[in-house]
């Protein structure tokens, strides 16, 4: 490898971690994961506690690109 090269290859690793980062922030699986969570027979969103045993069902509704990584 050559002395010039390095600071090439520094750049292309520092891009390459933005890109990395900038995909997992808005990946919506973790986005779900992020904002929902199951706590025992409670839904919790944002701050939010939803009894599930007040509920007979639940349906959800989605839309786009994003509905089949969220819905797993």
């Amino acid at each position: 490898m050559d002395h010039n090269d390095q600071p090439k290859n520094r750049l292309r690793q520092d891009a390459l971690s933005i890109f990395h980062s900038a995909l997992a922030a808005v990946d919506p699986e973790e986005a779900v994961h992020r904002y929902l969570r199951l706590e025992n027979d409670a839904l919790l969103l944002e701050g939010r506690r939803y009894d599930l045993k007040s509920y007979d069902r639940i349906l959800v509704v989605g839309g786009g690109k994003a509905v089949a990584p969220m819905a797993k």
